[in-house]
This record gives structure tokens, sequence and C-alpha cells, in this order.
């Protein structure tokens, strides 16, 4: 089963609505990832972040089958050489790996392979990376994977995808 999901959001007659800001804007802080281990969370999103232009927002995600969306856990080694982080599955049995350059803000890089998490469910990843630090001790790095996630019975290509590495 294929399944296809688009949402778009306009405004209606005249000139689009100059967009409103009911928050402050968040800071982005940059990723200070020391060489160790970590949690890597993984989180499959069945539909993608908004993407806003002149007014106009659109949203879309292509899935197919019946994806797990419970966040995938992996025990991993963060490797450092300069501002480049390297993410593998401890152990190094498995392919999953993430590239991220830290600097400068925000973090960019990239996800491919795959996994068994704890709970035993394989998770495929491929994609592009954005991440910056967090205000949270527990948290050392998270953002968004704009790409293809399979977990369980399907998989979801978007950009709303997300991961968090967390201090062990």
């Amino acid at each position: 089963m294929l399944v296809i999901a688009a949402l778009v959001v306009a405004s209606c007659g005249g000139s689009p609505a100059a967009p409103t800001v009911t928050t402050a804007p968040s800071v982005i802080l940059p990723v200070t990832l020391g060489p160790g281990a970590y949690t890597l969370t993984i989180t499959l999103s069945p539909t993608g972040i908004p993407v806003c232009s002149n007014g106009f927002c659109t949203s879309s995600s292509l899935c197919s089958g019946t994806p797990d969306t419970t966040p995938a856990r992996f025990d991993v080694q963060v490797d450092r050489t300069g501002d480049d982080a390297k993410v593998t599955i401890s152990g190094g049995t498995q392919s999953l790996a993430m590239l991220l350059h830290t600097a400068p803000v925000p973090a960019t890089g990239t996800i491919s392979g795959s996994a068994r998490d704890t709970r035993g469910v394989v998770i495929d990843a491929t994609g592009l990376l954005t991440g910056s630090g967090s205000s949270n001790p527990a948290i050392a790095a998270s953002g968004t994977i704009d790409g293809q996630v399979n977990a369980g019975g399907g998989g979801c290509s978007n950009n709303g995808h997300t991961w968090t590495l967390s201090r062990t």
C-alpha cells in the first residue's frame, strides 16, 4: 500500500499575509560533542515539516506500508576529527552511521545504513542531517533527517524525521 500525503496552506484572497511571530525565535546552539559513548534516538515521522515561501507553506511525505513511529534507540560511539563527528553503532557490527560537521552552526551532515534497535526493530535511514546543541544537559545534540527512514513494516520519505544524541 502506498500512501502519499501533502498539505498546502495558503492565504485566501488578495496577496499573501505577512507571517506573524507569536514566540521568540529559538537560539541555535553549537554542537559540542566530545568523543565517547552516547545514545542515539531516531524517530520516524509520517509527515514532513512545513516549508514556507512568500506566505505559502507546503509539507509532503511519501510513505509505504505501516511504518513503526516508536522512537528507536541505539548505543553509539562518537569519534571526533576537528569539526567532524562520526557516530557509529557500538561494537561496529551494524552499518548505521552519522557523519556530522559541527561548524558552522547549524551542524549538517549525512546518515546512512541499517541497524537493529534495542527493541529488535530494524531501522534503515538515509538522508541529510541538520542539528544543533541543546541547553538541556542530558541532550548533547538533536536535529532532523531529510530523507528516507524505514522502521518495522514500512517507511516514509520527508524532512520531518528527528534524531537526538544523549550522553550516557
